[in-house]
């Protein structure tokens, strides 16, 4: 019965937690069918309106020479969706819409661009609007969606494209998908009938798992497949099947109750006012001793699981800043790298006397090495170019840096185009900008050689404050192939980049990173946000001990108060458990820097969680089992000893003939009942013998009672009733004829 209600019980959890996860895909699809009527507007506004713009350009080719001063853009309100709206001579873009914010994107040569190859190729072959992505939007290097149209001139002469530019994010948000307020995760699949399938977000291996969702169609090459994962709440799953558990056992526990409600042990315990049965003192006798050992071993369990949670946190927290180190060890070699353009000077190679051709060179080593921001040359008269990469801000693309003597040292920011030419419109950054007066300049010259330089503000003061933060770097001093001093290259990485980095490092794990100097300064951190954090050191270093973040500060004191390159620690922190590892990150002829992970306790507590829960379970089991065996044990061992003591009553009543009962397998108890059979057996026949013996005088005295009375009646002489019988049937005699009303007649008789 027990078995059957565990099967039940377990049923019945499945069943509802096929329900639930029913009623969430339910909700998804809703949802889907939602976001799909939205995005399928979306995209056919976006579509609707790139075809006007190439209409227009392909009736109207001069608007492409004046397009920033024509009446068609003057018009033009593009969809909230659109990020920008690009337009190309040919294969090289030639204007954007808004101007501002897409600077970057004036001169991109698609026939540079392998990456975009295919679709271009596809939009001009095919005549006809072609949608691509995920794609990287340059401006920003987030994920986009890109809308081409090309038009043609009278003569069917490609002249161009229409280019529509929408980030993935914003158009999902538009269309109504927000993570943080939908429980699904989306899945896109973008089918094309002569391409493989490609997985826009989320990977194959899910989107085939998923249940089949809805359908965008965008053009009539391509659709869009989206599907729904729910975000199952596993809490609220593991609440209901508790309660459906707990519930289950006490329903089988009274069940159980009631078919056993006539074993001996109910009333037992109902008369356990008149003392401790052997049945219930059994019972208890094993119950308690398997109830500690259940109860020691869940304490035991506890314990391991506890111990085990933070092995493993101190393990992955090795682990991860392990992994952290090796990839940072390939972000800090590529200033270094980036230096060795020294020996160019060097072999006569590149000139300080010709910037653009250095400018050129340095930035084809950004566009390989994307964890650069500067790369710059600083000539002993105090001129300054640099090709880099803003430090924050959503737009990464390149740009040129120069600050010369022509303008008074005035610091220009241009963009740069695919051929690496910089653009005609620049931004105006710090005045009187001279690089002889920088520590890394200072330092390359003294030591006259290549080497580190530490931690510095940025100052670009640009207009759109992209150049802000603080950056560190390899600088070398620069020598012409006459060994003449003629300058400093310096190649550094922004400590904004950094901090981003390890922050996409440390997202999945919920935990924080950190680089500390030998001092306890921080350089970097995953806490908040990269930018935030490069503005906190924009005008103030901290200490890691002095952060504002309560698990940093534990972090730091930790570190300070155990000493040494590395080590690894638990912390409390505000009643919370976290473990610090930190180890040495040395830089090749640079400063010691720590490496730091923090892992809360929060990432396992799921699992431990888990195994507890499971653990608590079987010790519910184990102990209603255990009380289900005491109970039955209980009752085997005391049952021949009640059928033993209803037959004790029965002969103690007198009854010496009942039948006893039947054998049991109780050696001790059978003894007993073979011992008291044969006790009743003599008893019987002893009582027998007596009552043989008790008829036989009472026989004898009865015959000798009937003598003596005779010999009380006759007279001994003549063997007549004499005076005495002659009263008793006188006095009968009367009483008879009183009663009847009858005469009565005496005859006396004289004999002699």
């Amino acid at each position: 019965m027990v078995l059957a209600g565990l099967i039940l019980i377990l049923a019945t959890e499945q069943l509802d937690t096929h329900m639930q996860k029913q009623a969430q895909r339910d909700a998804a699809n809703i949802q889907l069918q939602q976001l799909q009527a939205r995005m399928q507007a979306i995209f056919h506004d976006v579509v609707r309106d790139t075809e006007f713009l190439a209409q227009e350009l392909s009736t109207h080719p001069e608007y492409l020479d004046v397009l920033d001063s024509s009446d068609l853009i003057a018009g033009f309100n593009p969809h909230p969706a659109v990020f920008s709206t690009s337009f190309s001579r040919h294969l090289t873009i030639v204007y954007a819409h808004p101007p501002i914010g897409n600077e970057s994107i004036i001169g991109l040569d698609y026939t540079r661009r392998i990456e975009f190859a295919a679709a271009v190729r596809q939009t001009i072959q095919g005549r006809s609007t072609v949608i691509e992505g995920p794609v990287k939007l340059q401006q920003t290097d987030r994920k986009g969606i890109v809308v081409r149209t090309p038009f043609y001139d009278s003569k069917n002469q490609f002249l161009g494209m229409v280019n529509s530019s929408m980030d993935m994010e914003a158009l999902l948000e538009l269309a109504g998908y927000r993570p943080q307020d939908l429980d699904l995760d989306l899945l896109i699949r973008a089918v094309r009938p002569d391409q493989p399938s490609l997985y826009i977000m989320g990977s194959g291996k899910r989107f085939n798992k998923a249940h089949p969702g809805v359908v965008v169609n965008l053009t009539d090459k391509l659709t869009w497949e989206l599907r729904a994962v729910p975000a199952l709440e596993q809490g609220k799953l593991d609440r209901r099947a508790d309660v459906i558990r707990l519930t289950g056992t006490i329903v089988v526990l009274l069940a159980t109750a009631l078919v056993t409600r006539r074993l001996s042990v109910w009333r037992e315990v109902a008369r356990a006012g008149s003392g401790v049965s052997l049945y219930l003192a059994l019972t208890m006798a094993m119950l308690l001793p398997m109830l500690l050992l259940i109860g020691v071993f869940v304490g035991v369990s506890y314990y391991k699981i506890q111990r085990a949670g933070v092995q493993l946190m101190q393990q992955q927290a090795a682990e991860v800043t392990d992994q952290l180190s090796e990839n940072l060890a390939v972000f800090f070699d590529a200033p270094r790298q980036a230096a060795s353009n020294a020996e160019l000077f060097r072999q006569g190679i590149l000139d300080v006397s010709d910037p653009s051709t250095v400018l050129s060179v340095f930035l084809s080593q950004l566009r390989v090495q994307p964890h650069l921001t500067f790369l710059s040359l600083s000539s002993t008269e105090g001129e300054y170019f640099a090709a880099s990469r803003p430090p924050a801000g959503e737009d990464r693309s390149l740009r040129v840096l120069t600050a010369t003597i022509e303008n008074q040292r005035q610091m220009r920011l241009y963009w740069v185009d695919d051929a690496n030419q910089p653009s005609q419109a620049w931004q105006n950054g710090s005045a009187d900008f001279d690089p002889r007066e920088r520590h890394w300049y200072l330092q390359a010259k003294t030591s006259g050689r290549l080497q580190w330089y530490s931690v510095y503000p940025y100052d670009g003061n640009d207009e759109r404050g992209q150049y802000r933060g603080r950056g560190i770097g390899v600088s070398a001093p620069l020598f012409d192939d006459r060994r003449r001093f003629v300058g400093v290259l310096s190649a550094d990485i922004s400590l904004i980049r950094i901090s981003a980095f390890l922050q996409d490092k440390m997202r999945e794990s919920g935990g924080m990173a950190f680089i500390l100097e030998q001092d306890g300064s921080l350089v970097a951190s995953s806490w908040d946000s990269a930018e935030s954090f490069g503005d906190a050191l924009q005008s103030v270093r901290r200490q890691v001990w002095d952060s504002d973040h309560p698990a940093l500060e534990a972090a730091g004191l930790a570190m300070a108060e155990a000493g040494g390159t590395s080590g690894n620690r638990l912390l409390s922190v505000a009643a919370r458990q976290h473990v610090v590892n930190w180890q040495l990150l040395q830089l090749p002829d640079g400063p010691p820097l720590t490496l730091g992970v923090i892992l809360p306790r929060s990432w396992i507590n799921a699992f431990n969680y888990q195994a507890l829960r499971e653990i608590s379970y079987l010790s519910l089991l184990f102990s209603v089992l255990a009380a289900l065996v005491a109970l039955y044990v209980a009752y085997w061992l005391t049952q021949p000893l009640g059928r033993l003591d209803a037959w004790a009553h029965k002969l103690d009543a007198g009854d010496l003939q009942a039948a006893p009962p039947p054998k049991t397998r109780v050696r001790e108890v059978s003894a007993l009942m073979d011992t008291l059979h044969a006790m009743a057996r003599r008893l019987g026949d002893y009582t027998a013998d007596l009552e043989r013996r008790v008829a036989e005088r009472t026989q004898e005295l009865a015959e000798s009672n009937e003598k003596l009375a005779t010999l009380s009646l006759t007279d001994p002489l003549t063997g007549i009733a004499n005076r005495r019988q002659f009263d008793v049937v006188l006095h009968n005699q009367w009483t008879r004829a009183c009663r009847d009303s009858q005469t009565l007649g005496l005859l006396l008789v004289d004999i002699d």
